[in-house]
């Protein structure tokens, strides 16, 4: 946390990949609404470089890195980037992850969890308080985010949820297998599924 020059709490609002300018590699470029910035200056939003993407039929996977997904929630320990991105128009606030995935805390809000890939804390509150005891300083609270009213809206809105079947029950890593989930009051549209051990 001492190294990053930017701290802020936030979710991921869009994502658009682009070439480097000699067009070697692709890098994504994931917007972020800021809730709380916790080290730097007040910002509304940010774009949080990661490596890889997919630009039409080209793609490239860098691993390991820092794979974010519309809608993800969590701190970010962020410094500048200056990457030079093929996009057509420039480019503010751009910074990079403090090494990589360790640079970004994901929050789990349905069961009140902060997740990196050395850590697995109980309660996000618990989590502000260890931030704000390494900074040294207070947040500023750039727009509200109720954690709690997040999770109890989730819960509500799922009790009726009931899985019946899925297929396939056994698949390989990294090979992109769908999984099928079959149940009651899924609702109409497609969703993605997290699973806690995968």
């Amino acid at each position: 946390m001492n190294s990053s020059t930017v701290i802020v709490e936030g979710k991921v609002i869009a994502k658009t990949s682009y070439w480097d300018t000699r067009h070697f590699n692709i890098y994504t470029v994931n917007r972020v609404e800021v809730y709380k910035v916790f080290k730097g200056a007040y910002v509304e939003e940010i774009n949080v470089i990661t490596p890889g993407g997919t630009i039409g039929t080209d793609a490239e996977v860098v691993t390991p890195s820092l794979q974010l997904d519309i809608e993800d929630k969590g701190v970010f320990m962020l410094f500048e980037d200056n990457m030079l991105l093929d996009a057509p128009h420039a480019l503010a606030q751009k910074f990079k992850p403090y090494s990589g995935p360790q640079g970004y805390y994901k929050y789990n809000v349905i069961d009140n969890l902060v997740i990196n890939p050395f850590l697995v804390e109980e309660g996000i509150a618990n989590f502000y308080q260890s931030v704000i005891q390494l900074t040294g300083i207070d947040p500023i609270e750039v727009r509200p985010f109720a954690f709690n009213r997040t999770a109890n809206r989730f819960q509500e809105d799922n009790q009726a949820i009931a899985i019946v079947t899925f297929s396939p029950t056994t698949v390989t890593a990294g090979t992109k297998t769908i999984l099928t989930i079959n149940g009651t009051d899924f609702g109409t549209t497609p969703q993605n599924v997290g699973f806690r051990n995968s």
